[in-house]
Formats: C-alpha cells, structure tokens, sequence
C-alpha cells in the first residue's frame, strides 16, 4: 500500500509538471505574439534582405479557432513586409493546386496594394504546382520563375454536384424542398437541372473565367485569342510555360531570390521569413508536449484513463 501511495504521488507531481509547463508556455506564447506583432523581426535586421512568403496548400478564406485563413496569413505576412525597413523585396514560394475564386482574387489584389503602396516588387518561385487560383495569385508578381518540371496553368473554372436523382427510386429516400425564389435551389443534386438552371452555371462560370484570362492579358500581355486558346484548364510543364509567356524564367527559389535582390540593387541578399506568430508557438509546444509523453508514457496512462 505505501509503494502504491509513493508511486500516485509520484505520477501526480510529473502530470502537475507537465500542465505546468502548458500554462507556461501559453503565457510566453502570447507574450511572444504581442511583442512581434509590435516588433517584427525582420523590422530589426540591418542588412537589405528579401522576404521570403510562402503560398502552400489550397487557397480558401477558411481558417480554424487557432490560426486565419490562408488570405488572412498572407495579407498579415505582406504587411510584415511592407512595414519592415530593411526587407527591400519579396519572393512568393507557391506550392499550391489553387483554391476559391473570391480568396484567390483577393490574394491578387493584395500583392497589387502591396506592391503600389510600398514600391517594392514581388517575385513569383513556383516549386510543384502553381495553378489556378493559386496561378491567379502569381499573375500579379513582377517575374514568375518556375522549374522546367513544374505544373503550372490550369485557367478555368469548375463548379461540381452531386447527381441523387437515382436515389429515390432505389433507395425510397427523398428530400422535399420548400423555397421562395425561383433558383434558391439552383444546384440541387435530388432534381435533374433545367435547361435555364444550365444556363445560369455556365453563365456564371463563363463571366469568372472571363475575369480569368483578362488578367493573363493584362499582366503577361499575352493576345487575348491567345489567351483564351490555353486558358482552356490544360496544365503546363514549366518549360511549355515558358514557351507559351505563362511564366518569365526557368529556375528555383534561389534564382528568384537572386533576381529580386538585383531589382533593387542588392547583391546576395540576406533572406527573411515572416512572423509565423502562434504557428511557431504552437508546433514548439507540441513538440515539447509529445517529448515530455514519450519520455514517460505513463505518466498519462496512470491518470484515470487505464
């Protein structure tokens, strides 16, 4: 009995240590998130740098009760640059298939504010993939590089249902719709859509995908015939964007930083990250949590949960 005692006093004081260290961590976290929010680290570096921002994943105004949205991070992140002194230029890392029209076009005007309202210029390095959207987001960079293996293009717009009209009859299952306009239930799956429900989509599409390619014209100068002939969804090795003016050279992050630092007449500049704030936080917390756990395992098990 006085093992057993000795032992639960001993796994209670590991798991007191270990909410501990949590209630710690959160204050240093938030003080931390305050302080470069006030002082960017950039803001500090005296020598002429670039900033590196990254672009990955799909592109959405969705975000989660830790972090923003995608267009939320990288609006913060360019204004990181924006307001740091010593960052004289900016490389967008793309790796990204693309994402929502609306996010997508207000990740574009964001790099057109920035770049308007700092006089600094962005640079586009495309790893993987810079489509769609995600391409959208590129067409409003001063250079875009790419790697000739790179995936680059897909310009179109795409809009997808479900087809349940089968189920019924099948299954005896069946939705009942009740609605006050006419086309409140425009893509409904449970019903075949109609010739004008068939028109208002493509309508619809027609005018985003129009919106599109006019920015391909607008910022790569490319024919509008030309234009519209490859924004037809095809996707592009990096080479055939290059030979087809989707993108302005061939080369890695390195290249693109190097070309960034020549439009402002900096030689081997000095490469910067944006804040990751909370992000960083959280991955180092969770680190150290799961370090803690895998030292002694037990000392969660032994809390009530055998």
């Amino acid at each position: 009995m006085k093992t057993s005692k000795f032992n639960f006093n001993n796994e209670t004081k590991k798991l007191s240590l270990i909410i501990g260290l949590i209630i710690l961590s959160i204050f240093i976290g938030m003080f931390e998130r305050v302080d470069t929010i006030k002082n960017p680290a950039a803001s500090v570096i005296p020598k002429s740098s670039v900033m590196v921002i990254p672009l990955e994943g799909m592109i959405s105004g969705m975000g989660s009760q830790w972090e923003g949205s995608v267009v939320d991070i990288f609006a913060e992140q360019l204004q990181e640059a924006k307001d740091s002194k010593s960052v004289k230029a900016v490389v967008i890392r793309i790796n990204s298939p693309g994402g929502t029209v609306g996010a997508s076009q207000e990740m574009y005007d964001a790099v057109k504010r920035f770049k308007s309202e700092s006089n600094k210029p962005v640079v586009v390095s495309i790893l993987d993939v810079g489509a769609s959207g995600a391409y959208w987001v590129a067409l409003a960079a001063d250079q875009i590089f790419a790697h000739p293996g790179s995936i680059v293009g897909s310009l179109g717009v795409i809009t997808q249902t479900f087809d349940f009209t089968q189920v019924p009859d099948k299954y005896g299952v069946n939705v009942i719709t009740y609605k006050s306009g006419k086309h409140k239930d425009l893509m409904n799956p449970w019903r075949k859509p109609t010739k004008e429900d068939k028109y208002l989509i493509y309508k619809m599409l027609n005018t985003v995908h129009a919106q599109f390619y006019n920015k391909l014209v607008e910022n790569r100068k490319i024919p509008t015939k030309k234009a519209k002939e490859i924004s037809d969804g095809r996707i592009f090795s990096g080479q055939d964007a290059y030979n087809e003016k989707l993108i302005d050279q061939l080369g890695g992050l390195y290249d693109a930083i190097q070309y960034a630092g020549d439009l402002v007449d900096v030689e081997d500049p000095k490469v910067v990250y944006p804040n990751q704030g909370f992000k960083n936080w959280f991955q180092s917390f969770r680190a150290m949590a799961l370090s803690l756990i895998q030292v002694n395992p037990s000392s969660i098990s032994s809390f009530g949960i055998r």
